[in-house]
């Protein structure tokens, strides 16, 4: 998104993630997608996923922040 200032872009290239990823795999692991299952269990293994992709969205978030200010500097 910083770097092309649109947001249809970011947007299409995660569509593009999900679907090769559902033609290669011929499933989408659990972590992927939002379950509002009452007897859902949390596994170790998606709540690891689930604090990695928290800290590195974090991490590209503050990333994209100082990128965005300098170049509103500029």
């Amino acid at each position: 998104m910083v770097l092309s200032r649109n947001i249809v872009i970011p947007l299409f290239i995660l569509l593009t993630y999900i679907v090769v990823k559902y033609w290669t795999t011929r499933d989408i692991p659990v972590y992927n997608v939002m379950s509002f299952s009452i007897d859902m269990q949390l596994y170790p293994r998606i709540i690891l996923l689930a604090v990695k992709n928290i800290a590195l969205a974090l991490a590209l978030a503050i990333a994209g922040h100082f990128i965005l200010v300098r170049r509103k500097k500029i």
